[in-house]
């Protein structure tokens, strides 16, 4: 997003809350590596060395999408309210706050597994033209851009989403029917097969948002299908979200 399209955002909007550091005082993310916090395949919660890098007992024996997830904490408290100011308040300070956390984290994480973070490239979770114009903001490519602004890499707007009911209006069981199919690549946008790609949203339930992002990608050759056995490439294919419900939030593939 551009400054000037912030800065009238700001003029039309207003500042209508406290700056994000200020209402997170004393809030922190999670930290990454030894005793996890969350699983480091699927996000999902996990007691204090309870998974490793081949994912926790939820996940383990699951074929995902992708083979690395990070967030910053649960969905609850102070990082709950910033979610919910920067997905239905239009508050962009929060998202480019929380971004650039989001942003630092996988930077490190990378570093940890041997990968370079100026190397990946982060694709945000496309949201409908109808949506962006009815919220006012495309929150999952602000958190993006201030992610990848941290990083030193580059954002790849590489999804189109037809318009449906919102998940969030939509029972857990029923969300993977909801968004399947509802997305495809847009035309022109490339991508080098070794790229480590990083799938960016807010808060993840279910995973069938992004789980369907990486089916799109899958079907538009931008990524190639999920590998199977010991001879996979792992660690290249990356989710990146502020905050996971408890709950089955996994993405794994049915069948």
């Amino acid at each position: 997003m551009t400054p000037v399209i912030a800065t009238l955002e700001e003029m039309l909007i207003g500042r209508t809350a406290r700056p994000p550091a200020e209402s997170l005082a004393g809030w922190e993310p999670e930290r990454q590596g030894t005793g996890w916090l969350s699983c480091p395949r699927c996000a999902s919660t996990v007691g204090a060395f309870e998974a490793d890098l081949d994912g926790c007992t939820r996940c383990r024996e699951k074929q995902l999408r992708w083979d690395r997830a990070i967030r910053l904490g649960r969905y609850e408290g102070a990082l709950r309210e910033q979610v919910l100011m920067l997905k239905y308040s239009r508050w962009r300070p929060a998202g480019v706050h929380l971004g650039r956390l989001l942003g630092e984290a996988l930077a490190a994480r990378m570093r940890a597994e041997g990968l370079e973070p100026v190397g990946a490239v982060l694709i945000p979770a496309p949201m409908s033209w109808r949506r962006r114009t009815s919220r006012g903001l495309d929150h999952a490519g602000v958190l993006a851009d201030a992610a990848a602004k941290a990083m030193g890499c580059r954002v790849v707007r590489a999804l189109h989403r037809k318009h449906g009911p919102a998940q969030a209006s939509i029972t857990a069981s029923r969300r993977g029917k909801n968004v399947s199919k509802t997305m495809r690549c847009r035309r022109g946008v490339g991508l080098p097969l070794d790229s480590t790609v990083v799938l960016v949203d807010d808060i993840r339930t279910t995973g069938a948002t992004l789980t369907e992002a990486w089916r799109a990608l899958e079907a538009g050759g931008l990524v190639a299908k999920v590998a199977r056995g010991p001879e996979a490439p792992v660690g290249r294919r990356w989710v990146a979200t502020l905050a996971v419900v408890d709950g089955d939030s996994s993405g794994g593939i049915k069948g």
